[in-house]
């Protein structure tokens, strides 16, 4: 695997577990919310609204890493490693 692969799927995988320890943690504080009758974007407001700041910017990176990473990866390497339709036998010649 290569060292900008890993880089980008552990920030994958740690913003994702950021934002759910952080949401389960607003389930579990004093915030007035009942989980079940309010939404999740509730807790924006009030007392809790810089802890669930930090579960949406942690999210935010966990979904943004991967199409980062391939980016990246494509403009680091360029285009010369993907097939062009010429090649192929159905392509075209």
């Amino acid at each position: 695997m290569e060292a900008n692969v890993l880089i980008f799927a552990l920030l994958s995988l740690l913003g994702s577990l950021v934002y759910i320890a952080v949401v389960a943690a607003l389930h579990v504080l004093p915030t007035g919310y009942n989980p079940a009758r309010n939404a999740v974007s509730d807790y924006g407001v009030g007392q809790y609204a810089p802890l669930f700041r930090v579960s949406l910017w942690a999210g935010s990176i966990a979904v943004a890493a991967p199409p980062v990473q391939e980016f990246w990866d494509a403009a680091v390497k360029g285009q010369q490693d993907r097939p062009r339709a010429s090649d192929q036998p159905w392509g075209r010649s």
